[in-house]
């Protein structure tokens, strides 16, 4: 449709697995647009790839604009599904509590040691999971959540095996309005540099006062991008808006665990016909497959944070009037959120791609 550009992922003759995306949302985010695409498919697919148009034709990655193409592919290495295991293999949840355990005031007071505050305000803030708590703590297969990202995804980070949910290089400190929106992924933290996108390819970053003691890092950005038309909360939350850090020799926040959160963003609010991942024809599926959860993320911060939640959520039903299950799109597909409702969430889409990657069944045969 005009003012969205597509990107394929999971190419298909008859329905592909796709994003659409609000052409003005990804000029906001990146300076070099087509960049970023490849950035998206390298965060939900888990491997690297390269950017073609619709006749899957090699295109320039530099060009500043979308200009003539509104569909484009991301062509990885042979069929990323030919070898696919199903989701509902893969994955054997058991339901954990979300509530806050004694190790939070540890979390919290390291992160405030490495923070200062909240890293985009002059706030003092409250420690934000990257991977929501409740999520990093399901089961799957005697793994937690946290484990299989860090071991289906190719990675240099050091250290990374012996990753927590509630290890600093999990979390970040923000004011109860970042919190809100970030938890409800309206808003995501772009790591650069990255093996897609560089430093240079975003835009500007937000000019703030900083307080005494706290300072950007000399040589990466985590900059906080709205997804999502928010008119309003930019106000207070302004878009390109950089980090800021007091204690630069403590570990900042993963870069895997941002990827992998960016692209679950990604999908929730531009992934169309997720159904096609879980209904591909002879997929061999346990007698009796346990769901995916429905409805909205449960999180483990303070009563305010979830006040903060539900005034949001309430602020973005105000601005889009409207149903907003089953809401047809270009080609009869239907948005992530509707999907959520036929099984599976951005979450579940994330963990199916990441966990048919290359080095994925690569650790599963030596298993």
């Amino acid at each position: 449709p005009p003012g969205y550009v597509q990107l394929v992922l999971c190419p298909s003759k008859d329905v592909p697995f796709f994003l659409e995306i609000p052409i003005n949302i990804v000029t906001s985010l990146c300076k070099t647009p087509r960049k970023y695409l490849r950035y998206l498919g390298w965060c939900v697919l888990g491997v690297e790839g390269n950017l073609a148009d619709k006749k899957g034709r090699p295109v320039p990655l530099n060009k500043r604009s979308l200009a003539g193409e509104d569909v484009y592919q991301y062509i990885v290495s042979g069929d990323p599904l030919a070898h696919a295991v199903d989701l509902e293999v893969i994955k054997q949840q058991t339901p954990v509590s979300s509530e806050t355990t004694e190790n939070d005031g540890e979390f919290s007071r390291q992160l405030l040691s490495r923070d200062g505050q909240c890293a985009w305000s002059a706030c003092v803030g409250v420690g934000m999971h990257v991977i929501p708590f409740k999520r990093a703590m399901s089961q799957f297969g005697g793994l937690q959540w946290l484990q299989l990202i860090v071991q289906n995804r190719p990675h240099s980070e050091a250290g990374l095996d012996s990753l927590t949910v509630d290890d600093i290089r999990n979390g970040i400190r923000g004011n109860h309005v970042i919190l809100a929106y970030f938890d409800l992924r309206h808003i995501a933290v772009l790591k650069t540099p990255n093996p897609i996108l560089e430093v240079a390819d975003i835009p500007e970053r937000y000019i703030r006062k900083l307080r005494p003691g706290l300072s950007y890092p000399a040589n990466a950005r985590y900059t906080l991008q709205w997804l999502t038309p928010a008119r309003l909360e930019m106000d207070t939350v302004p878009n390109n808006n950089d980090a800021a850090f007091k204690d630069h020799t403590l570990p900042k926040p993963s870069d895997v665990l941002l990827h992998y959160n960016y692209g679950a963003a990604a999908v929730k609010h531009w992934g169309k016909n997720i159904g096609v991942l879980a209904d591909r024809p002879g997929v061999p599926r346990p007698s009796a497959p346990a769901p995916a959860p429905i409805g909205p993320e449960s999180t483990r911060h303070n009563d305010s944070g979830k006040v903060e939640k539900r005034d949001a959520t309430r602020a973005h039903s105000q601005e889009k009037p409207g149903p907003s299950k089953k809401k047809k799109t270009h080609g009869g597909a239907q948005d992530a959120d509707s999907e959520v409702q036929h099984g599976w969430d951005e979450d579940d889409v994330m963990l199916f791609f990441w966990g048919n990657s290359k080095v994925a069944r690569e650790r599963r045969a030596r298993e």
